[in-house]
């Protein structure tokens, strides 16, 4: 018998929560620099790049304050609103891990942080500001990398749990005995399917992987075509890349008919795009 059990899905999700999980971890250190520049800009006039700009200035205004004044009362205040500006990005780490709004808040949050940082390199021409704002913009890459992938967590669990159902309902009908068979009809013939893959200029050095029933059967190059030969049952078909980007599944009835498809789409940073179609010839009249 022949057990269609490809899950790219799956691998997608794993791919989704560990980016979702570098950019909780991101938002963690945000959180952490933060806390601690309020004691290290007062004791060692330095701080950690990567801490809010609104508690980091609090800090130095409160220890400016004080010394010039002499008087902690005023560290004391400006430490205290440091913390609390900071803990906005810690109950969005905190509530991250389950629900997705968090995560966009701390986006928001840390965009219009920084852009208060942008004014402030404006109003006071302070260059040495600039690897700042660059850390700034490495963290605000990291949190909306979250956000997309988080988002897309709870679609693709809830694909991975329907596959996985239909996959067990398969394995139950196996055990039955009403399944096709490897010595029936469909599994002595043959049929050719091709497959095509479109020139683009992202990714064009890479190899993408042809998937049937979880098996790489062939690899592709950019605007390339590669025919690969299979049974006559039913199969799934897929693509896949190095980087983890997963096509959809497309499922292959069984039958002695060849077959065309088409590979598209764009590898990027932010988003990994690939599409498998099926060609359809057209009909003459």
């Amino acid at each position: 018998m022949t057990q269609n059990n490809f899950n790219p899905a799956a691998q997608s999700l794993a791919k989704a929560e560990a980016m979702h999980k570098n950019a909780r971890i991101s938002l963690l250190t945000v959180v952490i620099c933060s806390l601690i520049n309020v004691i290290f800009i007062c004791s060692f006039d330095r701080y950690f790049l990567f801490s809010s700009y609104l508690s980091q200035s609090l800090s130095v205004i409160g220890t400016a304050l004080y010394v010039e004044t002499e008087m902690i009362v005023f560290y004391i205040v400006f430490a205290v609103m440091a913390v609390i500006s900071a803990l906005p990005y810690l109950v969005c780490w905190i509530f991250s891990k389950k629900y997705h709004a968090p995560m966009v808040i701390a986006l928001v949050l840390f965009s219009l942080d920084t852009l208060l940082m942008l004014v402030d390199l404006i109003l006071f021409l302070d260059l040495s500001m600039i690897i700042d704002i660059v850390f700034h913009g490495w963290v605000i890459y990291s949190l909306a990398t979250g956000v997309k992938f988080g988002k897309q967590r709870k679609a693709l669990a809830e694909e991975v749990a329907a596959m996985n159902a239909a996959q067990a309902q398969a394995d139950a009908e196996a055990a039955s005995g009403d399944v096709v068979l490897e010595d029936s009809p469909e599994a002595q013939e043959t049929r050719v399917l091709s497959f095509t893959r479109n020139k683009s200029f992202y990714g064009s050095a890479v190899a993408f992987s042809i998937y049937v029933d979880n098996q790489v059967v062939a690899t592709i190059r950019n605007g390339e075509t590669v025919s690969v030969t299979v049974n006559g049952l039913a199969h799934q078909l897929a693509v896949n890349t190095p980087g983890g980007a997963f096509s959809n599944v497309i499922e292959l009835p069984a039958g002695s008919e060849g077959k065309s498809y088409l590979i598209s789409g764009k590898l990027m940073s932010m988003a990994q795009n690939l599409k498998l179609e099926e060609i359809v010839a057209e009909q003459p009249f």
